[in-house]
């Protein structure tokens, strides 16, 4: 059995098609690397120009007292306060982070606000003469406007932050303790107590991207909470979220300067792509390459052998037939993980040219949907348990163009026919169900296909299924079902196959 394997990668290794398939993989790393297509640079604060004569000039055309003229009046002194600072300064970061607002249905989430509701206050009081604020409200709002203004010019932000903590504090008094707008304070607190205790100042860098992350998605999680019945989407969004902002605050408290992007999606918009967040998704970009890989060694491997007439001659050796056709699919096997191996070295060596060896020095950093907590784990034992999670993939594909090279004669025809299975399996049918689960529940035929079970590294570091009522016992169960199908069947036909017919 040995020799026959040994011999059956000799011939693998033989063919000039394989190493055409290994330049087309190798243009495809360093196409991919290259387009940098991963790479999201999209700036989440574009500067401010305020001109504050052009606002001026709005002014004195509107009537004093008017709602146009005072929110065009609080425009205007936030604009002379902005203009104050030197463009991205700390104080200058600050004060745009006023101008920002995050909407989440009707969920209110800009009391974070403090300085424009400072002057909101003040110049209601002072110019609408029909609103409902009271001079202590008034007087409170302008002490307050004054501190900050000072802890800008003094140059000491955490004195700001500590003065925007102490103000929502009081704002949370006032709200019922059971609101959604009450946590969402806590909430606004609990970020700018993260920026003091790590010592995080204003500024355009990754951890003050980290921040902004953690409070979008921290907002989203509490507009999620208040959903009576959340659809599977939503549950499936809330855990995403819930993800995203665990490791923004473990990147925010260790002080990590890198993405810590997982393999399916990324954490930030303004997104810093590096050697280690694209070895991290070998898979995913070349995952198919591989799979094009296994499936056309298995039909070539037997086809090839039956068109030189060898077959026969290595059939009427004191061989069972079970072994010569076991032997080419552990040949293949082989072969696939080879193909893998030298994926990830690739990927290694042009990810690390292309952005700089440095980033490997830090482990894989994921969340652990089931425990919620986060993990690391070395950057290498990731690779080779995603790798090995995946191989029951392509040793699927192998014993599907192993059948397919017993039935047929022709390799192009055997490889295209394989391959439109292969698209039908992983793609069309899918989309069909999905497109039907609408209409009717047809989520019970989604968990018997193979394609939902195949891949074994949707179930690592507790994550959930994107298929409801999977779970890693019955994914073994179907797997071994269609594992036995599709290998006897392929033996039961192989072995009745006229030896002269062959």
């Amino acid at each position: 059995m040995i020799k026959l394997i040994q011999n059956e990668l000799i011939k693998i290794f033989k063919k000039k098609s394989i190493y055409i398939l290994f330049i087309i993989a190798l243009v495809s790393i360093l196409f991919h690397n290259y387009a940098d297509l991963d790479q999201k640079q999209i700036e989440l604060f574009s500067p401010i120009n305020y001109k504050i004569e052009s606002i001026e000039k709005r002014l004195n055309k509107m009537n004093i007292g008017s709602r146009e003229y005072v929110q065009c009046k609080i425009e205007l002194d936030f604009a002379k306060l902005y203009n104050n600072y030197e463009e991205d300064s700390w104080q200058s970061l600050a004060l745009e982070e006023e101008t920002v607002k995050h909407s989440y249905s009707n969920v209110t989430t800009t009391f974070y606000h403090t300085i424009m509701q400072c002057l909101n206050t003040i110049n209601n009081y002072e110019f609408n003469k029909t609103s409902n604020i009271k001079k202590n409200e008034y007087q409170i709002a302008k002490d307050y406007y004054e501190k900050y203004v000072q802890a800008l010019d003094s140059n000491d932000w955490k004195s700001f932050l500590n003065l925007k903590i102490q103000e929502l504090k009081a704002k949370k008094e006032l709200i019922d303790s059971s609101s959604i707008e009450n946590r969402i304070i806590d909430l606004d607190i609990e970020i700018y107590q993260l920026r003091i205790d790590n010592n995080i100042e204003f500024k355009k860098d990754i951890l003050n991207d980290y921040l902004e992350t953690y409070r979008e998605n921290s907002y989203s999680i509490e507009y999620y909470k208040d959903i009576k019945e959340n659809t599977p989407m939503q549950k499936q969004n809330l855990e995403r979220q819930e993800e995203i902002v665990n490791l923004c605050k473990y990147a925010i408290e260790n002080h990590i300067v890198q993405d810590i992007s997982p393999e399916d999606y990324n954490i930030m918009l303004n997104n810093k792509i590096d050697a280690r967040i694209s070895l991290i998704r070998v898979f995913k970009h070349f995952s198919v390459i591989i799979e094009i890989i296994a499936i056309y060694i298995a039909c070539s491997t037997l086809i090839e052998e039956k068109s030189k007439g060898t077959i026969k001659s290595l059939l009427t050796k004191p061989h069972k037939r079970r072994s010569v056709l076991f032997s080419k699919i552990i040949g293949c096997i082989i072969t696939t993980i080879i193909v893998i191996i030298g994926i990830i070295l690739l990927q290694y060596i042009i990810g690390g040219l292309t952005f700089g060896f440095d980033s490997y020095q830090l482990d894989y950093i994921g969340y652990n949907t089931q425990t919620k907590e986060v993990f690391t784990i070395n950057l290498l034992n990731y690779i080779l348990l995603m790798a090995i999670t995946k191989i029951p993939i392509y040793l699927i594909l192998i014993l599907l163009g192993i059948f397919m090279s017993i039935i047929n004669e022709n390799i192009p025809i055997t490889f295209i026919l394989s391959m439109v299975i292969y698209i039908l399996l992983s793609y069309i049918i899918p989309n069909i169900l999905e497109a039907m689960s609408t209409i009717t529940d047809v989520n019970w035929i989604s968990k018997f296909l193979i394609i939902s079970n195949w891949d074994f590294s949707q179930y690592l570091f507790g994550s959930i299924p994107a298929i409801e009522g999977l779970s890693f016992n019955f994914s073994v169960i179907i797997y071994i079902f269609y594992f036995i199908v599709m290998l006897g069947i392929s033996t039961f036909i192989f072995s009745k196959k006229d030896i002269y017919n062959i």
